[in-house]
């Protein structure tokens, strides 16, 4: 069986797979930038954690993590890359705090933070937007491949 983080990450991926602004441009982890092709298109990893004794009885474990998604676009104005990216992350929210699998998956899941960067020459506009939400899950003690 997957680490839980792998079946939350698939999930997320998942839910996030199909949105009318980045389509299927979905990357788990990736370690290179998009090129212009990819234009839209999200990454995904899961990033700080923290562990907790949950029970009493000391038999699982409520971690907390931090999911990072980030929302790449190009455009030939700062204007519309700035309102491409807000379209990114209202899609995003919309569809990862309402998708069935990802609740199922975590506790809990909420949005925490929203940075944007947007850069480039005049004919060549990019951005980047970094959603940060953190989620809540709980395994047992001895094996992080059980979700309780």
């Amino acid at each position: 069986m997957a680490h839980h983080r792998t079946t939350i990450t698939a999930a997320i991926k998942s839910a996030l797979t199909g949105l009318t602004s980045t389509a299927s441009r979905v990357y788990v982890a990736r370690p290179y930038p998009l090129d212009t092709n990819n234009l839209p298109g999200l990454f995904i990893w899961l990033n700080a954690e923290e562990v907790e004794f949950q029970s009493q009885n000391d038999v699982s474990y409520l971690h907390s993590v931090e999911i990072m998604i980030e929302g790449f676009a190009q455009g030939a104005t700062g204007e519309a890359v700035d309102t491409a990216l807000d379209s990114i992350d209202e899609e995003v929210r919309a569809a990862l705090l309402a998708d069935a699998t990802v609740a199922a998956a975590v506790r809990h899941i909420g949005y925490s933070q929203m940075e944007k960067e947007i850069a480039g020459e005049s004919d060549k506009i990019s951005g980047k937007i970094s959603m940060t939400y953190s989620a809540r899950y709980e395994t047992a003690r001895t094996d992080p491949t059980t979700d309780i």
